[in-house]
């Protein structure tokens, strides 16, 4: 199986599933959710289990289900923002944007901490708006992931990606993974 039909498997059967009402509670991240990407991630490569994560994210360069989660919260509140104005829904949303700890509080929080809050008004082309949010959260995504590359806090001599961060520089899918090769070869 080659890394696009797999990779379009995963974001068709799977991770519908996984993320089923994450627009609501998307805003913390679930280990159980990673697990599961990341048990299918070591399938496909056929590596064992306990190869590192962090490894595996990188050699195909998806997204983490974090950043995922993330991009459903926002396009929820992107529909809620664009709704009509006389709709029951965008009156309480409206309503609770101004209370400090409902939903709305935290995804304007989120706008802020991605330094993307310009997007909030309303009125602003769905595509710039995806556009810019995918970009954002993909180098975020990114900066995580090399923040955890580099992680030698608890490692004397540094941790088991030493070799493998000397090589591998963003967060792209690696050429052995893209090409079709049987999974014994990876």
């Amino acid at each position: 199986m080659t890394y696009q039909v797999f990779t379009k498997l995963y974001e068709s059967l799977v991770q519908p599933i996984l993320l089923y009402g994450a627009s609501i509670w998307g805003l913390t991240e679930h280990r159980l959710i990673n697990n599961v990407q990341n048990r299918a991630s070591k399938i496909f490569l056929g590596v064992t289990k306990l190869t590192s994560n962090t490894a595996v994210q990188g050699d195909l360069g998806w997204l983490s289900c974090h950043a995922k989660q993330r991009l459903e919260v926002l396009r929820f509140f992107y529909k809620l923002e664009n709704s009509d104005n006389s709709r029951t829904f965008y009156k309480i949303h409206l309503w609770s944007k101004r209370k400090r700890r409902s939903w709305n509080f935290n995804v304007i929080k989120l706008f802020r901490n991605m330094s993307v809050e310009h997007l909030m008004q309303p009125g602003i082309s769905k595509e710039l708006f995806f556009k810019v949010i995918k970009s954002k959260l993909r180098i975020l995504d990114e900066q995580l992931w090399f923040t955890k590359l580099w992680n030698d806090n608890s490692n004397v001599n540094g941790n088991k990606l030493r070799l493998y961060r000397r090589y591998k520089k963003d967060l792209q899918p690696e050429h052995y993974v893209t090409n079709a090769m049987p999974r014994h070869l990876r």
